[in-house]
């Protein structure tokens, strides 16, 4: 906040405190992927993504979800504005919820997220939650609940390929 503060009025003026925080994230990103591309052209460099850019009742062009983390308005993280401005090769999105979640369902945080890169021309992994496969919670107590998810990743746009968060916990229980 001292940062902020420290500005003068006339560069804080219509500039509000979480813009500036957005902003400040934004040019940090930036000059990590300028200096990882400035060493090596070639390399590819994704984002790992949290399922929710930020909930359509809070900011227009928001998925259909609630009551979860967003990243642009809880983490001042323009995730959304970064793929399409093209500033990574890839995205992984962390979309570890059931499909029969209501807060943010595994299928509108995919969709979401294929949309937003099949438009801007980036290839979308997904990673899933295995471990929560084994456990008993809301939507994970069926035991089809991977398969239900891979099907539908099958039917996105722009989706590439998984990878399963912690396979350790699901080979553990085979």
């Amino acid at each position: 906040r001292a940062d902020y503060d420290a500005l003068p009025e006339s560069q804080r003026t219509g500039l509000s405190f979480e813009r500036y925080l957005q902003e400040r994230v934004t040019q940090a990103v930036s000059s990590v992927v300028a200096l990882l591309k400035d060493d090596d052209i070639n390399r590819y460099v994704g984002l790992l993504a949290d399922g929710v850019w930020a909930h359509a009742s809070v900011q227009e062009g928001g998925s259909d979800t609630r009551n979860v983390y967003e990243a642009f308005t809880d983490g001042f993280a323009d995730t959304r504005a970064w793929v399409e401005q093209g500033l990574f090769d890839f995205v992984m999105l962390k979309d570890y919820t059931a499909t029969t979640n209501t807060s943010a369902a595994f299928g509108t945080v995919l969709t979401w997220w294929s949309d937003l890169c099949g438009a801007a021309g980036v290839p979308l992994y997904v990673s899933h939650a295995a471990g929560e496969a084994v456990r008993s919670g809301a939507g994970w107590d069926a035991s089809d609940q991977l398969a239900q998810q891979v099907l539908l990743c099958q039917k996105a746009a722009a989706w590439q390929g998984s990878v399963f968060h912690s396979a350790a916990a699901l080979i553990a229980r085979l």
